[in-house]
């Protein structure tokens, strides 16, 4: 397997996806943005993490129509191997390799930590290393990874296949909490028609070495990167399936979710309303009408679960909407207009 890495302005996970291609067993060369060709042999072309060109305009933009990228789109279009990670996901959508665009975090903050991801499908050049429904244990750092396309290319995505891997929690299901930035059904990579370009915003080339943690990203390169064979060992979890309960009634209790944020005391909300509570800086509640005739997640009873996600104007809910991020806010009490809500049936008699 021979990888060509293109390397733009500002590009700064070339290094890194070098290794973690070269530990794979490829034969790994760069390409600069400027270069009209890529190298003859190329089997996989790699569009590296970073911030080309300083992120201006939007992430991608300018890197989009540099002279490499028709390079790159005459290769994938003959079928050739291609493979965006972070700001190389971007690149992709923006050069029109892969549909949606990635937006904002959903809090509009740059984002880094260790994530986990449930590999969708086994069975493509990427993803032989692993096995369907697999959680591995990676890392994300980005600012603008919330995915968005318009409802039918999501439709299309999902019907013919084409995600890769979601944003989950250990057991592989699909909560707020790990789905961070916001994305549209939770989806952190898609392939194109042909299964051959990958775009996923999360730093697999970071996971495979012992040393810095953790060796779950090997999978990606031993089988997009040809002939390594070392998958990642992974968490191995399958999604468990949700048992559906009654409805949280009247004394639901709702808060923003926030890794590691802690519940305020209750507010003073009637008796037949939920308190929602935003995350923002200067976090605040108010009271908003219940939530009825809806389903929730089984979980302990004294725990706050990741339900739907649900629009709400000022002291009023409304049924859940397409599972779209917003930028906009309310005027009047400051949550987003799109927001995660968790749900807990916990009365607030017991908080």
């Amino acid at each position: 397997m021979r990888a060509a890495i293109v390397v733009f302005p500002g590009s700064n996970r070339d290094a890194d996806v070098a290794r973690a291609l070269t530990q794979a067993g490829a034969e790994v060369v760069k390409v600069w943005h400027a270069d009209s060709e890529l190298p003859a042999g190329t089997d996989l072309a790699v569009l590296p993490g970073g911030f080309s060109y300083g992120d201006y305009l939007r992430c991608g933009a300018i890197a989009g129509r540099a002279a490499a990228m028709d390079a790159v789109r005459a290769h994938a279009a003959r079928g050739g191997l291609v493979l965006g990670i972070c700001n190389g996901f971007q690149i992709l959508c923006e050069s029109g390799l892969l549909p949606g665009v990635l937006m904002r975090n959903v809090d509009r903050r740059f984002i880094c930590h260790r994530q986990l991801l449930r590999v969708e499908r086994a069975d493509t050049r990427f993803t032989t290393a692993y096995a369907e429904k697999q959680v591995i244990d990676v890392c994300v750092a980005h600012g603008e990874g919330n995915y968005f396309a318009d409802a039918d290319t999501v439709a299309r995505l999902e019907g013919d296949g084409r995600v890769a891997f979601r944003y989950c929690d250990a057991s592989g299901a699909l909560t707020v909490d790990a789905n961070r930035n916001g994305s549209l059904n939770s989806i952190a990579g898609i392939y194109s028609e042909k299964l051959n370009v990958l775009g996923l915003m999360p730093h697999p080339e970071n996971f495979v070495e012992d040393l810095v943690g953790g060796t779950d990203g090997r999978g990606l390169f031993a089988g997009g990167g040809g002939g390594g064979g070392r998958g990642a060992t992974g968490r191995g979890a399958a999604p468990s399936s949700n048992t559906q309960l009654p409805s949280a009634g009247p004394h639901a209790r709702a808060t923003f979710s926030r890794r590691g944020e802690k519940e305020a005391s209750p507010s003073q909300c009637p008796s037949n309303s939920i308190r929602v509570r935003t995350g923002t800086s200067n976090s605040r509640s108010f009271c908003a009408p219940p939530i009825s005739g809806r389903s929730m997640t089984k979980h302990a009873a004294t725990t706050s679960a990741p339900i739907w996600r649900s629009r709400f104007t000022a002291a009023q809910a409304v049924p859940p909407v397409a599972m779209r991020s917003s930028t906009s806010r309310t005027r009047s009490p400051g949550l987003m207009a799109s927001t995660w809500i968790s749900i807990s049936s916990v009365p607030y008699s017991s908080a």
